[in-house]
């Protein structure tokens, strides 16, 4: 992997980090919306990685990468304070996104 899309991933990841962050702290004042807002956020991010790579991915396909259920598990919890919602997002959308660069690196296509 260059320099150049080294810094472009970590923006990208970083940028859908902290949207699902703010998602999960409690910007979706809805019951049970946060799930609506941030499992489609993974997908948009690996369309944009994969871009990064030159390599084409379609929404479908983004999001059956994506392990969802662990997204929308968490969000259905009951019981989970704001602060510990949005600190999980960020971390679980970071390790995604890490994981799909490593893969892009590694050559997958």
């Amino acid at each position: 992997m260059t320099q150049e899309q080294k810094n472009k991933s970590q923006a990208i990841i970083q940028r859908a980090a902290l949207l699902a962050g703010m998602v999960g702290s409690g910007l979706a004042g809805i019951p049970k919306s946060e799930t609506m807002l941030i499992v489609p956020m993974p997908a948009a991010m690996v369309i944009e990685l994969g871009q990064v790579f030159q390599t084409e991915i379609t929404e479908a396909a983004a999001k059956r990468m994506i392990p969802g259920l662990v997204g929308s598990y968490l969000w259905r919890t009951p019981f989970i304070y704001n602060a510990i919602k949005a600190s999980t997002a960020v971390e679980i959308t970071e390790a995604m996104g890490w994981a799909f660069v490593a893969r892009l690196d590694a050559g997958m296509r």
